[in-house]
């Protein structure tokens, strides 16, 4: 007996960008899938990446809302950096045990925030 087994697509990501004056803008991307292909609850569902400019002394930044496989909870990352001497900064309690600001000079080098 041949059976057909019809399998609808699902949305995977939304995309949403917003515009703020000539340069200053962001654009997200969630993960919006509601099931895996087990047809279980999908763990990874909200998770965001979002990017955008600013302005201010680090004039890109990237945000990252994500689910951790270890710790099965969701955690977020936050990057930012300067588009003309490419120092920057990131704080992600997950990976560092502490919600300071972990900053690198223009070598990539880490260095002591002020």
């Amino acid at each position: 007996m041949k059976q057909t087994i019809a399998i609808l697509p699902t949305m995977l990501v939304l995309f949403s960008c917003e515009k703020e004056a000539d340069e200053i803008g962001e654009i997200m991307y969630t993960y919006v899938r509601d099931l895996n292909d087990q047809r279980q609850p999908e763990v990874f569902n909200g998770s965001t990446l979002t990017y955008g400019l600013q302005d201010s002394e680090f004039d890109i930044y990237v945000n990252i809302h994500s689910y951790d496989i270890q710790t099965t909870s969701f955690s977020d990352t936050f990057i930012e950096w300067s588009r003309t001497n490419y120092t920057g900064h990131i704080k992600a309690e997950h990976l560092f045990n502490n919600t300071n600001w972990h900053c690198w000079d223009n070598q990539g080098n880490d260095i002591d925030c002020n």
